[in-house]
């Protein structure tokens, strides 16, 4: 029982400090992965992406994969030969723009809006988010989706408020964004993908069927 209760102050005594210690108590700040999201940016958020040009903007591959009732994208890491094996299992997997973004109120996060594959395969989505990229690099702006017509619509923060705003800082390095706003559970990698259960359950079994050439 001494023992139990010498324990107990002592962890007491670790979580108080005398009057005249200091640490500086503010310490780094610290971006966990759930604090950066890899969705757009909300319809109510003013944000501004990084870079100055479209070529700032760094390309990844996406893949949807459902669990449960959501379907969410998965960002595919690995080398080439990966990537082509992820395109064979799921048939179809996205060249996304990974748009660093960081909100007037400090969040940061990657928007991954398609790329184009071509000009005749564009859709309004794509081209008015690509639109919209480049505007955000320039000035804080707020983006709409229209699911009526089904493309975004963007509006640029009044004047005042971009000076409110400001100059974005964008905290931390391009790279690490990325890797956080994905986190660990939802990148496929070479070493995690044969044993993720959603992705074994997204594939299922192939069942070979004949086909007759006429």
């Amino acid at each position: 029982m001494t023992n139990t209760n010498e324990n107990k102050k002592e962890i007491i005594n670790e979580l108080t400090v005398s009057e005249d210690f200091n640490l500086g108590l503010s310490g780094d700040r610290v971006f966990t992965e759930a604090a950066i999201s890899n969705k757009r940016p909300s319809e109510t958020e003013w944000f501004r992406v990084f870079g100055s040009s479209r070529n700032d903007i760094k390309f990844v591959y996406c893949v949807a994969i459902r669990i449960g009732d959501k379907e969410e994208q998965f960002l595919i890491g690995g080398n080439s030969e990966f990537k082509q094996r992820v395109a064979n299992d799921f048939k179809k997997i996205k060249k996304c723009w990974a748009a660093y973004y960081i909100t007037s109120q400090g969040r940061m996060g990657i928007w991954a809006p398609s790329v184009k594959a071509s000009l005749s395969m564009s859709n309004k989505w794509t081209d008015t988010a690509e639109q919209i990229l480049d505007i955000a690099q320039h000035d804080w702006v707020n983006v709409k989706s229209n699911m009526g017509h089904k493309y975004y619509e963007c509006y640029k923060a009044r004047p005042v408020d971009q000076e409110q705003y400001g100059k974005p800082n964008f905290k931390l390095p391009y790279l690490e964004v990325i890797e956080k706003a994905w986190g660990v559970d939802f990148t496929l990698t070479p070493q995690n993908y044969d044993d993720n259960e959603y992705v074994q359950q997204a594939i299922g079994t192939s069942v070979p069927l004949k086909t007759s050439d006429k």
